[in-house]
């Protein structure tokens, strides 16, 4: 291997120690580049300027730099302040008001979709997005920063998120922010510890650990409609029977297929057709002797790999 920018070969005596040092060297350097990054963005909210991406009812307004220009000629760019957009403002409010009034986050998003509102991302409204609005606590004009991090995963090399611990978070006040009345922001939190206090956190009549489970058929059905998720939509009742449902039509309201069947039946069939179709002789024997050919396919390609090497 060849360094071009370095002038470094591996065939060279000192190839490989330089190409270590050259990798040591590259890690410190991306190490100051995220601490100067992290830094910026603090200063930025410490400013009451916004360093992060744009946020359902307020938009981005660049504040530019004439005295210097940046790539293509265009303004320097100091900070993004955001400025509230009116529309989707009172559309905030009112569900703040529908969630204070005793709605839950389906029957915010059910009664959003039905009247046609776009959702944040232009498309139709989840229990979601509702329920992340509740808790943004930029609409009662405080900024919070720093709940998250991204690091590395050191076995798959990945990045992922993780949380910080509360006493790490940046709060700062931002009055020229606030949406949200004093009165209807603690009327919703009391409502939401309430909720929580109560201990009662259901969905479609199951119990949160009954919805964590993983069942045979979870992730791999679909609507027929839609083309949406097939998840556990209720149960838990005097019954007890488990049922499966369109996830858009429960939680959404956009797809119109209202149809549940029980879990026990759903797998009785599925496995039924699947050991009628499968476990018969004919299948068997295309399965074997797929197998058998792709047994030939790869050893003849090893076979001539091997020649090929001589």
């Amino acid at each position: 291997m060849v360094s071009v920018a370095e002038g470094i070969d591996m065939a060279q005596q000192m190839g490989r120690q330089m190409f270590a040092y050259q990798g040591m060297q590259a890690e410190q350097s991306l190490g100051y580049l995220r601490d100067k990054v992290y830094r910026g963005q603090e200063g930025q909210v410490l400013k009451r300027l916004n360093p992060g991406g744009k946020c359902y009812g307020y938009l981005n307004k660049p504040i530019e730099d004439p005295s210097r220009n940046m790539k293509y000629g265009r303004p320097a760019v100091l900070g993004v302040r955001l400025e509230i957009i009116e529309e989707q403002a009172l559309v905030i409010l009112r569900i703040f008001r529908m969630w204070a009034d005793g709605l839950g986050y389906a029957s915010i998003t059910k009664c959003f979709n039905r009247e046609g509102l776009p959702g944040p991302t232009g498309g139709p409204w989840s229990r979601y997005s509702s329920q992340a609005m509740l808790r943004n606590e930029r609409y009662h004009g405080v900024h919070v920063w720093g709940r998250t991090k991204k690091c590395k995963n050191p076995e798959t090399g990945k990045k992922v998120c993780k949380a910080v611990p509360e006493s790490e978070w940046r709060r700062v006040e931002v009055p020229e922010w606030r949406i949200m009345p004093e009165e209807l922001w603690r009327a919703v939190e009391e409502r939401r510890e309430r909720v929580n206090a109560s201990g009662v956190h259901r969905l479609g009549g199951m119990l949160r650990s009954e919805r964590s489970r993983t069942y045979l058929f979870s992730g791999i059905l679909s609507c027929g409609k839609c083309g949406g998720s097939m998840v556990i939509c209720a149960g838990g009742g005097k019954r007890g029977y488990v049922k499966y449902g369109c996830h858009t039509h429960k939680q959404s309201g956009v797809c119109d297929n209202k149809l549940m069947i029980r879990q026990d039946r759903l797998e009785e069939q599925l496995l039924g057709a699947i050991e009628q179709r499968m476990l018969n002789a004919a299948t068997l024997d295309a399965v074997v002797k797929r197998c058998e050919e792709e047994i030939r396919e790869r050893l003849a390609k090893l076979i001539w790999n091997a020649r090929e090497r001589q």
